[in-house]
């Protein structure tokens, strides 16, 4: 299992590569209300840590990352120093969550 050196804050998760795709459907489902998708794809960033995910469709791609403090990924973006946070919200479980834009590399492939 991935230890971050952020495990002790708050909304923060750890989670082991098995447990990559654990909200996958959940977060299908935030991504049609919020985005109304009809067609989408996932593919997942390589290594450990947070549970991650690259959404595609409509011809549009976004990086969906879970256990985040929302608070602070908004605050950079609104300096521009990441991607516009483009919505953010809770799954059932309580885990945080936001989408940004993807942003492109020729080694991402949907």
């Amino acid at each position: 299992m991935y230890i971050s050196p952020y495990d002790h804050l708050p909304g923060h998760i750890k989670v082991s590569m098995q447990d990559k795709q654990h909200h996958q459907k959940e977060v299908e489902a935030f991504l049609q209300k919020h985005f109304r998708s009809t067609r989408r794809s996932f593919t997942f960033p390589e290594g450990s840590g947070n549970e991650t995910y690259f959404a595609h469709g409509n011809e549009r791609s976004y990086f969906v990352k879970l256990g985040v403090q929302i608070s602070r990924h908004q605050a950079v973006a609104s300096l521009g120093l990441t991607p516009q946070v483009l919505a953010d919200g809770y799954l059932t479980d309580g885990t945080s969550m936001i989408i940004q834009n993807l942003i492109g590399n020729r080694n991402r492939k949907p």
